[in-house]
């Protein structure tokens, strides 16, 4: 698990390692019938990979505002005054987002493969 301060890149590459493997325990899951061990990983990294997709998604919307603001600031097109107040509610809810995925992550389920 990536530091919490480390950058969205190593997060994000996290994210997509976890769907990886999500859909890897979905093409052997009729090899495992019966097995304890698949529904809760499956549940699992279904779970990681959405809270990481809706941290991932909230950063995008980030960036896109802020690019079409800078857009805007080029062409000398008004800003809207409250922009700001916007970006900042979805800066915390970006780290809150993200603060939740990695305790989910750390928080993982133990499980027992049979042999």
């Amino acid at each position: 698990i990536p530091a919490s301060h480390a950058d969205a890149e190593k997060w994000h590459n996290l994210r997509k390692d976890i769907k990886r493997l999500h859909y890897q325990l979905e093409a052997v899951q009729p090899l495992f019938d019966g097995a304890i061990a698949l529904p809760a990983m499956l549940a699992f990294t279904d779970g990681a990979g959405n809270r990481l997709g809706n941290w991932h998604d909230l950063l995008a919307l980030q960036q896109l505002i802020r690019s079409h603001m800078e857009l805007m600031q080029s062409h000398q097109i008004p800003v809207p005054q409250d922009v700001e107040e916007v970006l900042q509610q979805l800066a915390a809810d970006t780290r809150q987002q993200l603060q939740e995925s990695r305790e989910y992550i750390k928080a993982k389920p133990v499980v027992e493969w049979p042999v």
